[in-house]
């Protein structure tokens, strides 16, 4: 074998040594960006779980407020009425001993405004705050009895949409806590097909240094969605459309 020969063969290895040699970096480039978008994309889902979290907390929080002003103002309603109704019996009765107990009479009242809430049974923390007691009514049996499913229902989403600037704000504190800087959005109701009370959030993480983004000069957004149930009414089914 020549000199010449000898040459060539040693550079055909180097042009090959070094070929290998850059095909390895080019490869540790791509899987370096494929790690980062990896990773990104379970940052963002992170954040967007730990955002939905925050916004059905929140949900909760606003139509609790909406529903306990609500529970009083009817609760005071239904007071004032019985105050009128206790009046009017004291006026019908005068001095009349053989008239109606105004006990009886109670009982009666009582028993049409049952029938004036679809027949729901009063109760019994309801009874004695229309009787004058001091005891406080129990708020989880006064909704069941003051609202029916759909009544109670339209409050309720009404309450949460009504806020839904507010359950943006604490959805957004918490992905900013785990990353996600992007503005997010929130979805309510949440029309996937199933029933409940639920509220989404859908999120955008932006990956900068991107070796495929510095190439295609543009950022690469890496989406993600969550969905998290609302704390509900104890004993109530509440349905958003």
């Amino acid at each position: 074998m020549t000199k010449n020969e000898l040459r060539n063969e040693k550079g055909s290895t180097t042009l090959m040594m070094m070929g290998l040699l850059l095909g390895i970096i080019l490869m540790g480039f791509v899987f370096f960006d494929m790690s980062s978008v990896l990773m990104e994309r379970r940052i963002s889902q992170t954040g967007s779980d730990a955002a939905a979290i925050a916004a059905a907390q929140e949900a909760e929080k606003s139509y609790q407020e909406v529903l306990e002003e609500e529970t009083r103002v009817e609760l005071t309603d239904l007071h004032e009425r019985t105050e009128d109704y206790k009046e009017d019996w004291e006026e019908s009765v005068g001095d009349d001993e053989s008239s109606v107990s105004w006990g009886d009479a109670f009982d009666e009242w009582i028993n049409n405004l049952e029938e004036e809430f679809d027949d729901r049974s009063m109760p019994a923390s309801i009874v004695n705050y229309l009787k004058g007691a001091n005891s406080g009514v129990d708020i989880d049996e006064a909704i069941k009895f003051l609202w029916d499913t759909d009544s109670l229902s339209n409050l309720v989403c009404d309450a949460v949409s009504s806020h839904t600037e507010e359950i943006r704000e604490a959805a957004q504190h918490y992905a900013d806590l785990n990353g996600i800087e992007n503005d997010i959005s929130i979805v309510f109701p949440v029309e996937n097909g199933d029933e409940g009370f639920k509220v989404g959030v859908r999120t955008k993480s932006t990956i900068n240094d991107s070796f495929l983004n510095s190439v295609n000069t543009e950022q690469l957004k890496v989406p993600a969605h969550a969905i998290v149930n609302i704390q509900q009414p104890e004993g109530m089914n509440i349905i958003c459309d």
